[in-house]
Order: structure tokens, then sequence, then C-alpha cells
């Protein structure tokens, strides 16, 4: 008689370890390893907007009062990390467009540029996919064992109060740790409205300012067209010159006139 033999219980599938998490999904917990990471990154990104792009997003200052609040929102997230791991903690690249987007927007003039096309270049996405080009991308960072991360791609770093307390240091090839600079998505509208939510609040914590009201909403900037105004100055003083050339013609032939008699 045919041998029957007995089918093999099925096994649970292999696990397999993967490395394309995304960084809210890789430490749940907060614990200081994704603190310092988080640091570095989204200051890596910062870097990249004050000067690492086609377009120049930030000044130096801008970039520094950004990497402030980047300060103050870790400083909120350490003071407690259980409470942190149930905000939407967001990501890196994510904390930077927007942190770059908040300086922009306390700029004297406000959220407001003068084209159509500077706004479109203010999006999320759009500033997303140009740090998109750059994932991957190893850079120094001041970090040593045991050491907090300070520092940019730029090799310009800033220890605990002073945004230029890493960068003689680095100068000296202090920086001994390299990072690739990662990039998750920023997520759908209602993601990114629950993440911008939960860093307002660690920005606001202990009385801080938070994000600035049009930042916090998703609203563009304002397209304000200063052409305009200066053709309209330009048109003014030229009729001024216009004038004030046709009253110095007329005092000249005056004096001419005087001058025959």
């Amino acid at each position: 008689p045919p041998s029957h033999s007995t089918p093999a219980e099925p096994q649970p599938p292999e696990k397999v370890e993967s490395w394309a998490v995304s960084e809210e999904e890789e430490e749940r917990e907060l614990s200081e390893r994704w603190c310092t990471t988080r640091e570095t990154q989204t200051d890596m990104h910062l870097a990249k907007l004050q000067g690492g792009l086609a377009r120049r997003y930030l000044n130096w200052d801008e970039r520094c009062a950004a990497r402030a609040d980047l300060e103050r929102a870790m400083q909120e997230i350490r003071r407690d990390r259980v409470a942190a791991a149930q905000c939407e903690t967001a990501s890196a690249v994510f904390w930077a467009i927007c942190l770059a987007q908040n300086q922009a927007a306390k700029r004297p003039s406000g959220w407001v540029v003068d084209s159509a096309a500077a706004a479109a270049a203010w999006h999320m996405d759009t500033m997303h996919a140009q740090l998109i080009h750059y994932k991957g991308e190893r850079q120094a960072t001041g970090e040593k064992a045991g050491n907090a991360t300070r520092v940019g791609s730029s090799g310009r770093g800033r220890g605990r109060g002073s945004v230029s307390g890493y960068s003689a240091a680095a100068a000296m090839g202090d920086a001994s740790k390299m990072r690739s600079l990662r990039l998750d998505s920023l997520g759908d509208r209602a993601a990114r409205q629950r993440k911008l939510q939960c860093l307002d609040k660690l920005l606001r914590a202990d009385g801080g300012a938070g994000l600035e009201a049009p930042i916090l909403a998703m609203r563009p900037p304002t397209v304000q067209v200063f052409e305009a105004a200066g053709t309209a100055r330009a048109a003014a003083t030229s009729a001024v010159g216009r004038f004030f050339g046709g009253k110095r013609a007329r005092e000249d032939d005056e004096a001419l006139g005087e001058e025959d008699d």
C-alpha cells in the first residue's frame, strides 16, 4: 500500500530584520539614542536648507534660531520621554522643514513672498523633494562616544547654549562619527497636522513660543507683488526729476535773457 507521510506542521515565517523602518517606528520608547539621532538628523537637514541646496531657504542666524527651537523641543522630550512617546514626533526631515518655515514666518514681512514660484518653493512637498536628492549622503557630526551631537553637514555646530560652540573643535578634526542623511515620508495632510500639533506643544512647554499660526495651519505664504510698488515709486521719481529738470531749464533760460539785456 502507498505510504502516507505526515505533512509537516506549518512554521511561522522567518523574522527578517528590516533596515528600512521609518524613524517614527524605530524606537517608540524615545531613548537617549533616539533623542541624539533626532537632534543630529534634524540639524543635518537644517544645514542643507541653510546653504546646501540650489535654493537657500535660511540665512545663518535663522538656522541658529531654528536650532535653538530644536533644542527646546528635545529638552521637553527628555523631561518626560513617556509622555513624548505618545505624541506624533514625526521625523527629522519633517521637523527641519517646519522649523525652517517657522523662521521664515517670523521675518519682518511675515509669511510673505514676492511670487507664486517662491510660494511653491516653500511648500512642504517641494522642500522634501529637494532634500531627498541627498538621502544617504554621509556627513561628519560632532559625535564621540558618550557625547551628544551638536553639528550639521557644514562642519559648523553648536554646544549647549552656543551655536558656534563646536565649530572650533570641528575645524581641528574632532568630528569622529559619520552619519547618513535619512529621509522619511511626510505623511498625508491629517498626519502632518497631528505632527505639527505635537511639535507646537513641545515648543510651547514652559511658556515658549510655539509655531507661527500660518505654519501650524499649513497655510502657504501670501504672495505680495512688490514690483508694482517699485514701479510706482520709479514713475514718481521720474516725474519729480522731469519737474525739477524743467524748472532748472527755465531758470537757465531766464538767466541767459538777463545777460542779453
